[in-house]
């Protein structure tokens, strides 16, 4: 027996999406290569929190990647 699924984008805007996790109803993700972490409702409502500077990698200090 065969599933298919459809997949559908919740969110968009981002950088590099990666690490997702669910906690309290909500999806977290980090956006290093955008300086943020993000959390998505299942409607598609998305909150960015930016990352302070101490928290950008050290080998990106000369700043190449760009979204």
């Amino acid at each position: 027996m065969t599933t298919r699924y459809q997949l559908t984008p919740l969110a968009d805007g981002f950088c590099f999406g990666e690490g997702p996790r669910w906690f309290e109803g909500l999806l977290w993700f980090s956006d290093m290569l955008g300086e943020a972490v993000h959390t998505v409702t299942l409607g598609g409502s998305m909150t960015t929190l930016p990352l302070p500077a101490t928290a950008r990698r050290g080998w990106d200090s000369a700043r190449t990647a760009h979204c």
